[in-house]
């Protein structure tokens, strides 16, 4: 039994929200703590209508191509919040925790082989 409308205000913050945290996630598990000097996640919903939402991510790192890292980031961000918001449409955020559905989402990443989560 899915959901056919849009998150409200409150489903959306929760969703930025864990699309955030796993994108922390993502970006540590890609560079060793001793080159990672700090990163940025910014995710902004442009329109919630229509779910624009906009997403910049910053890493600085002390060795390494931190734009390809970042790039890579904000792509693995919008793959999240593709998924999270999949996952609302098909009523699978209710009674989850945070930690539960990041989990799960990275399960999926693993099993398909790459970066990016399938909805």
């Amino acid at each position: 039994m899915g959901q056919e409308r849009p998150p409200a205000e409150a489903e959306l913050s929760r969703i930025i929200e864990i699309a955030s945290k796993a994108t922390a996630d993502f970006i540590v598990s890609k560079v060793p703590r001793d080159f990672l000097e700090g990163f940025n996640v910014n995710i902004e919903v442009m329109d919630p209508q229509s779910l624009l939402i906009s997403v910049d991510v910053d890493v600085e790192v002390t060795d390494g191509d931190a734009k390809s890292l970042a790039d890579e980031a904000s792509q693995y961000c919008l793959n999240i919040l593709d998924s999270l918001i999949s996952m609302h449409l098909r009523g699978q955020l209710d009674g989850r925790s945070d930690s539960e559905i990041i989990g799960s989402i990275q399960e999926e990443s693993r099993g398909s082989g790459g970066s990016s989560p399938k909805p």
